[in-house]
């Protein structure tokens, strides 16, 4: 992600590891030509986790590369590449929820890493803006996307509706008359998944209790009792 791009050699679609971030921003660019707001939007998605004004891309014509710049709320400006990688990785999603190219299925392995847990709202909107909206047409506008992500954090759970959740249970199956440990996916009761047809297994809120109460031994916390 922080490496800049060669201008007309490299791929301008973002690979599976975030690299051509630069390359995209600048497609999207000449796509939507002098009336686009690709650049604002992606923006604004930033200045919702840091205080950025302005996310651009700087194309040197000499060294034919293009990188990604900064802007900061004081005019600071530096390059993409000198951010957080929470930061960074909250840069690679926004400018792929911009791309009607990114298509398919999108995997995202803990996206709450990196990420303030004041900021992580932002995050769970900005990955939930990621995915098609089923109850819309396809157009360029809600691109044919599924997000399946992995997540141990359990404010970022919480932050989920009921209906996204699936929880990973450890299991043991018979392949090759042979056991074979794996694990297996159950979504909560009273969700779409079972009501459809109430014959699929389901778990209760209850099994999540590790995720939505304070583990034990916790030392620090609110003192509600005297606010």
């Amino acid at each position: 992600m922080r490496r800049p791009d060669r201008l007309r050699r490299d791929p301008d679609v973002v690979s599976d590891n975030g690299a051509h971030l630069a390359a995209t921003l600048n497609r999207l660019k000449e796509r939507e030509g002098s009336n686009g707001d690709v650049v604002a939007r992606v923006s604004s998605r930033l200045a919702e986790l840091v205080s950025v004004s302005n996310v651009d891309v700087v194309r040197d014509d000499v060294r034919e590369l293009l990188t990604l710049s900064v802007t900061e709320d004081d005019g600071t400006e530096f390059a993409a590449s000198a951010i957080s990688d929470g930061t960074l990785r909250f840069l690679a999603l926004s400018v792929l929820a911009e791309d009607p190219e990114a298509k398919g299925l999108i995997c995202v392995e803990e996206p709450e890493n990196g990420i303030h847990p004041e900021k992580l709202p932002a995050m769970a909107t900005l990955i939930r803006d990621l995915a098609v909206d089923a109850e819309l047409p396809i157009d360029s506008e809600n691109v044919m996307r599924q997000v399946i992500l992995a997540t141990h954090s359990p404010y970022y759970l919480q932050l989920q509706d009921k209906n996204d959740v699936l929880l990973a249970r450890e299991t043991t199956m018979r392949y090759a008359d042979s056991p074979v440990r794996g694990f297996q996916c159950y979504p909560l009761k009273g969700t779409w998944r079972t009501d459809f047809d109430g014959t699929r297994p389901a778990l209760g809120i209850s099994t999540m209790r590790d995720y939505l109460q304070p583990p034990e031994g916790v030392q620090l916390r609110l003192p509600f009792e005297s606010i």
